[in-house]
């Protein structure tokens, strides 16, 4: 900041750069994109034109898949009287490279579970985003199954299962469903040119032959490191815990490496992510391209810091009867992630003393 004995800038100068500052911004949003982060935040910005948007849109319908069995019948919590939104991610780590686009993340089934569970509510006005980790080894209660770890629905019942025990476990209905193949971490991080990831913990990368071990602090990691710091959890005391929390950072790093401006203002860029990560992404039939880019151009104005971690409430690991290890959910404070989540207040439950496991 200048001090306060130096001679101001004129008020005309001032208008000018606020003026030439606005005019940045603006051209910075013009820019359409519609990619998957992981299923929600196919991040875009508004409009380089009819073709341009045409050519994203046939990538995208092309090379991902549209799920129709992904709700479940009967009684479902009301959906939002305020016009929050819930998205419903689920990360699958089944496949192995390459994915045929026809089967991307597909089934759902015996001999599949989720590997990573997140709820990204986005606020009825549309100013925030809130990304809710799900431990998958949680302990609920499986409708027509009994208790169980949460990600199991799915393995009994494929994707209606699993949307219907987070949906009754939460009290929350969910609007759209997006199954993501984690090998797009991989392919995010090669084709944004690597990504810049927070690194909690020392880590060992045991998916790796050659073990690579990561420092505390910011890491420049290329794609399958990202992948293998993903996946790790052997490094850590704290297990699963840890593992969640690479993984918000890991999300942190693409947000952050697709809304900069060397991405957007490159339309080759961003045609190369979306044909590169879309094999391995599928949406339910109602979260189309069109759709994904109406809720993309209703958040235009979210930054990255308007985008908030955070993990379901949990009291720590236990045994279950049957000697399964499992993380037991917090049923002191669940109430209120509930109610924020019914009366959309997320925002504010962030800043609660209930948020204990921020990410």
């Amino acid at each position: 900041m200048s001090d306060l004995n130096e001679v101001s800038p004129s008020s005309e100068t001032c208008s000018r750069r606020a003026v030439s500052t606005t005019r940045k911004k603006r051209r910075t949003r013009r820019v359409m994109i519609v990619l998957g982060v992981l299923g929600l935040i196919l991040a875009l910005i508004v409009g380089t034109g009819v073709v341009y948007y045409n050519n994203l849109k046939n990538i995208f319908d092309s090379k991902s898949q549209q799920l129709t069995d992904v709700f479940p019948s009967g009684d479902r919590p009301a959906a939002s009287a305020n016009g929050s939104m819930n998205v419903l991610l689920l990360g699958s780590d089944k496949r192995a490279q390459p994915v045929d686009p026809k089967i991307a993340v597909n089934g759902g089934g015996k001999d599949e579970r989720t590997d990573s569970i997140m709820l990204v509510n986005i606020s009825g006005d549309r100013k925030h985003v809130t990304v809710l980790s799900v431990m998958r080894d949680l302990w609920v209660n499986i409708p027509g199954h009994g208790m169980a770890k949460i990600n199991a629905g799915y393995a009994y019942g494929g994707r209606q299962l699993e949307v219907k025990t987070i949906e009754q476990f939460l009290d929350t209905r969910i609007d759209h469903v997006a199954l993501v193949d984690m090998e797009s971490f991989k392919e995010f991080g090669d084709a944004l040119g690597g990504l810049d990831v927070k690194v909690e913990q020392k880590s060992t990368l045991h998916t790796l032959r050659s073990k690579e071990v990561l420092e505390p602090g910011v890491q420049h990691l290329n794609g399958e490191q990202v992948l293998a710091f993903s996946r790790e959890r052997y490094s850590y005391a704290n297990g699963d815990y840890q593992r969640v929390r690479n993984q918000q950072a890991v999300l942190r790093a693409i947000l952050s490496k697709l809304i900069s401006k060397d991405t957007l203002t490159d339309p080759g860029k961003v045609q190369s992510i979306l044909e590169k990560t879309s094999p391995y992404i599928s949406v339910d039939n109602t979260f189309n391209f069109t759709e994904i880019t109406k809720l993309g151009v209703s958040l235009r104005g979210v930054s990255t810091s308007d985008i908030k971690f955070a993990t379901v409430p949990t009291a720590g690991t236990g045994w279950s009867d049957d000697g399964q290890s499992i993380v037991l959910p917090d049923e002191k404070n669940l109430p209120a992630v509930r109610s924020a989540l019914k009366n959309d207040t997320m925002n504010e439950w962030l800043q609660s003393a209930g948020n204990h496991e921020k990410g």
